[in-house]
């Protein structure tokens, strides 16, 4: 299977509604829900298709997990 937007993946980690993947240039892109602005990129708009992570830089691992809401 093909993600537009993803290319030398090296790792992929799946969260409860976001995914991310480390690409060979040690790169880290996420997609998928952004209401808490858990993809990283700078806003909070859901994304279908990956999105560079800001401000990374030579990224080892990923982990995508959940999210907690505090009342």
């Amino acid at each position: 299977m093909n993600v537009d937007g993803l290319a030398k993946v090296v790792q992929v980690s799946a969260g409860l509604l976001h995914s991310l993947a480390l690409d060979g240039n040690a790169d880290v892109r996420a997609w998928g829900y952004n209401a808490l602005g858990m993809l990283g990129n700078g806003d909070t708009t859901d994304q279908n298709v990956p999105v560079k992570v800001a401000e990374l830089t030579n990224v080892k691992a990923i982990s995508a997990e959940g999210f907690t809401v505090s009342p």
